[in-house]
């Protein structure tokens, strides 16, 4: 009752009283604002995300590497770097276990399964199967976190969906079954993940988030990892999947979790099909490889896609930004 009193002050006073209109311009500004800021922390982590890549086949130069050793090689390089940022910005009160076990397994499993893939069919086929994510994230965002359906984000992952098959051509190999059962599964645990991320985001820092997070993914890594990996390391390569997680890996990580703090996850989890992408065009340049005429179509409807969703009109205001803004100004 108090709510919908102080409600209905706000929208007579919008005619009478310029403060008012003032503020309430005042709050969307800034609400708009911290939204811009979001999306280019997303986009800055996808492409920060694009290099690990380059990391791991360099250390793949070196030795021949179990998949999942590689996955805790580079964990544990976002968890050293993680530490001591975690600790600087622990917030006080009780920390949610439960919800952080919940996220470091779905990032554990989403590696694991994304590896199984890669190792069932082809790099094209996984891949693929492994970024329907931003899809399910849109999808489900609305009965799990509360956020509205928005078409533009919906259509907008689809098409760069559809830019990424268009670039990796999975119709050109034959397909397995078991590989993109693997590939959806990875895909179903990377959008628990930030869906359940996007939760965490209310209690925790993107550092704490991070931190837990990857924390608590290493002993189901480890444990994924064959024994042999342990017998025998090869020092050289595990330092420079520890030197990516530590660096590109840290760095996306807090963009992205930075990021997804201010905008939809729907948006977010779009955003990061950006990605592949950049990984794909540093291999070209780097590399030299020519790309075809299917995979520049695909680029480029990727990066349309990723601008649709950049330029979608700002969400309603909330529904009790009008009482805020009435409250301050009374104060």
């Amino acid at each position: 009752m108090r709510e919908a009193s102080l409600n209905n002050e706000v929208k007579t006073s919008r005619w009478s009283n310029p403060m008012a209109i003032a503020k309430l311009a005042s709050v969307s500004s800034m609400r708009e604002h911290e939204t811009i800021k979001g999306l280019v922390a997303v986009i800055a982590a996808a492409s920060a995300w694009g290099t690990v890549p380059l990391f791991v086949k360099h250390a793949e130069r070196s030795a021949a590497l179990s998949p999942f050793f590689e996955s805790f090689a580079l964990m544990a390089g976002m968890t050293l770097a993680s530490a001591p940022l975690a600790l600087g910005a622990r917030r006080s009160g009780r920390l949610p276990v439960r919800a952080l076990l919940a996220v470091g397994a779905c990032e554990a499993l989403n590696v694991a399964c994304l590896l199984l893939a890669l190792r069932s069919t082809s790099v094209a086929v996984a891949m693929t199967a492994h970024h329907l994510a931003p899809i399910l994230v849109a999808l489900a965002a609305g009965a799990l976190l509360g956020e509205r359906l928005r078409g533009r984000v919906l259509w907008a992952s689809s098409a760069s969906l559809l830019g990424l098959a268009l670039m990796l051509s999975p119709w050109s190999s034959a397909p397995s079954l078991s590989g993109g059962l693997f590939g959806l599964a990875s895909a179903v645990f990377l959008a628990s993940n930030v869906l359940l991320s996007k939760r965490l985001t209310r209690d925790l820092s993107g550092a704490e988030l991070l931190f837990f997070r990857s924390l608590f993914a290493l002993p189901l890594l480890a444990l994924l990892s064959p024994r042999s990996t342990w017998t025998s390391p090869d020092v050289a390569s595990a330092l420079w999947l520890v030197v990516a997680g530590a660096g590109p890996g840290v760095l996306g990580g807090l963009l992205f979790l930075w990021g997804l703090s201010r905008v939809s996850a729907g948006r977010a989890a779009t955003l990061t099909l950006l990605e592949p992408l950049v990984a794909i065009a540093l291999s070209l340049a780097l590399l030299g490889e020519r790309p075809t005429g299917a995979a520049l179509a695909g680029g480029l409807l990727i990066l349309a896609s990723a601008a649709a969703v950049l330029l979608e009109p700002p969400a309603p205001p909330a529904q009790n930004t009008e009482i805020v803004a009435d409250r301050e100004i009374r104060s």
